[in-house]
């Protein structure tokens, strides 16, 4: 099943998405790619001789923020310094690079304090622990302010977040982010990627999220936690690739009719769920009064019974889940057709998804919308429109009570959800404009 799209936002959402790999090698290494100024900390005095003589010797990290400037690096030797770091300059903040990871911490156990807060534009933030003081507080807070924050092999623990975005263009790559309340959250952010972590045992969800536009999670393992995944609100999310296993619900959602969440979606792209179910419990859960489409195409369903009891029996609300309990409610799924091809592709490091064209009409101004789209008939099950003012309207076949787009105009853009391969619309008609 192929997507053809439209509009600046959508495509923003599937366009390429390489992973980036920080090779955590020789720290010198590091020091010489740093665009600014790099400047060492120890945390003791007298210093430790493991990395040199010290620029500074302090545990507290924002006496040396207010000292630096924008595109300089801190590089932390191995200790521990204080919690309640304020990041407000556009600086890279660093472990020692020979040093394990766990012997560079950022210190929050006696509470009061979030680990790290980011208030400004393009701040690094990795090769470091985070200890909370057991649920309490935040790992590192992104705040709204801040956009492009990278955090990069991190681990954070004992936070009531460990990882809380509010900014915009935000990072979280090969991090292990576990035992907190909830993971990761992301709250009414933008453009968040989430690649290649593991954010497991969490106690309430392994990733939340509030209304999170353009996000993308990919090729993470989700497990262990209290529910894997929730999503509510608006938005438009792809989750390619990962594994998420699960004895309880894995992906719950609770989304309104603007909101496009994209599950596997192709063979390369398939997510695998595994997990020992049990009748209740569902991989993927489409909350009843939810009008979103949802592809689940192409994921890989293993563990028991989820085999055995079929693909409507581990995709709650499926429209065509003869089990789904929303009895009355026509506004359920619009689309969420799951197939369950296997075994699941080998991994490959992020692949980049292969934007296709969108579907433009070229007729008349105010032709209705299945005269336009009756080039394909029968082989897509929905379509969309942005409109910069009104916002998303759909049009879907023979359901007059789900369709709010009546119309299209001469060189309107459609986001169209093809279900069969090969489609080409033939013939149709171009309005030539009067003279």
């Amino acid at each position: 099943m192929k997507w053809l799209r439209s509009r600046t936002a959508v495509v923003a959402l599937i366009a390429a998405v390489a992973a980036l790999t920080i090779a955590l090698g020789a720290w010198q290494g590091w020091l010489a790619q740093a665009a600014g100024t790099t400047y060492v900390i120890n945390d003791v005095i007298p210093p430790e001789d493991e990395c040199g003589t010290p620029d500074y010797t302090t545990t507290d990290l924002n006496s040396v923020i207010a000292a630096v400037s924008d595109e300089d690096t801190l590089v932390l030797c191995e200790g521990s310094y204080d919690a309640g770091v304020v990041v407000d300059k556009k600086i890279t903040i660093e472990g020692q690079a020979d040093v394990d990871i766990d012997k560079i911490v950022i210190d929050g156990t006696g509470g009061g304090d979030d680990g790290m807060e980011v208030t400004a534009d393009d701040v690094t933030i990795r090769h470091l622990t985070l200890v909370g003081p057991i649920c309490g507080n935040r790992g590192i807070d992104i705040l709204p302010a801040a956009d492009n924050t990278t955090i990069t092999d991190v681990d954070a623990s004992d936070w009531s977040d460990g990882i809380f975005v509010s900014g915009t263009d935000t990072l979280i790559q090969q991090s292990n982010i576990h035992d907190n309340l909830a993971g990761i959250f992301l709250a009414v952010s933008t453009g968040t990627h989430i690649l290649s972590n593991d954010i497991v045992d969490n106690t309430d969800n392994g990733i939340d999220m509030d209304a999170p536009d353009l996000a993308l999670v990919g090729d993470n393992t989700i497990s262990g936690n209290d529910r894997q995944v929730n999503i509510a609100g608006s938005a438009h999310i792809q989750f390619l690739r990962n594994t998420i296993v699960t004895d309880s619900n894995g992906i719950v959602m609770d989304l309104p009719a603007e909101a496009l969440v994209i599950i596997g979606g192709s063979d390369a792209n398939a997510n695998t769920f595994d997990g020992p179910l049990t009748a209740a419990e569902h991989y993927i859960v489409l909350a009843c009064g939810s009008e979103a489409t949802v592809n689940a195409t192409h994921n890989y369903w293993k563990g028991s019974p989820a085999i055995s009891r079929g693909v409507a029996g581990v995709i709650f609300n499926d429209e065509d889940d003869p089990d789904a309990d929303c009895p009355g409610d026509d506004a359920g799924a619009v689309v969420f057709h799951p197939v369950a091809p296997g075994p699941a592709p080998a991994p490959s490091p992020s692949p980049t998804p292969t934007p296709t064209p969108s579907f433009v009409w070229t007729g008349e101004d105010a032709t209705p919308a299945a005269t336009a789209l009756d080039c394909i008939a029968g082989n897509f099950a929905i379509a969309y429109q942005y409109d910069a003012t009104a916002g998303w309207s759909r049009y879907v076949p023979d359901n007059a009570a789900l369709s709010n787009l009546s119309t299209v105009d001469q060189y309107d853009s459609l986001l169209v959800l093809v279900t069969a391969s090969g489609v080409v619309c033939q013939d149709m008609p171009v309005a030539v404009p009067a003279p």
